[in-house]
């Protein structure tokens, strides 16, 4: 994978990478997985060319840094964020006045997912993010944002004044 690469997990997150065809590296999947979703989500990365590689669960707690991953993790390329400018071209394109929210201070990870699921449903069509005073984009945020993060358009700026 050429970017640098990033960890995201849980059952909604890794399926909304997967459609949204986020580069993934690889799939690690519980060794004793049993749950059909699990199943479709392996499917969904073989027909993709992507490894799956099966682990005990006390490797993906260790890999994920917690035990609620839901039995898989994927390897993906970092989230590609663009420049802020560049997301006034998203609501243009849909033939919308733009719909943008800025985020400034939200440091905690876990409130940094629920707006970006919140915006999503919302139909925000950017987040403008405090580089310096808002939480990175992390596999919390993803797992919070329940595979929202994959359809969000994001852009960090160094000052928001």
């Amino acid at each position: 994978m050429a970017q640098t690469s990033s960890k995201i997990y849980g059952i909604n997150p890794v399926k909304a990478a997967l459609e949204a065809k986020r580069p993934i590296e690889k799939l690690w999947v519980v060794k004793s997985f049993r749950t059909q979703r699990l199943k479709q989500l392996v499917s969904q990365a073989r027909q993709q060319g992507i490894l799956v590689q099966y682990l005990e669960k006390s490797i993906l707690d260790r890999k994920a840094e917690t035990p609620h991953h839901q039995g898989v993790i994927a390897v993906v390329a970092e989230k590609n964020l663009v420049e802020w400018e560049d997301l006034l071209s998203v609501a243009n394109d849909r033939g919308e006045p733009t719909f943008l929210t800025i985020l400034d201070g939200i440091k905690d990870p876990h409130n940094l997912g629920a707006i970006v699921r919140s915006a999503v449903a919302a139909g925000v069509h950017g987040l403008i993010l405090s580089r310096r005073h808002c939480a990175p984009i992390s596999p919390v945020v993803s797992k919070t944002a329940a595979g929202a993060l994959e359809f969000m358009a994001m852009a960090r700026v160094g000052n928001l004044a």
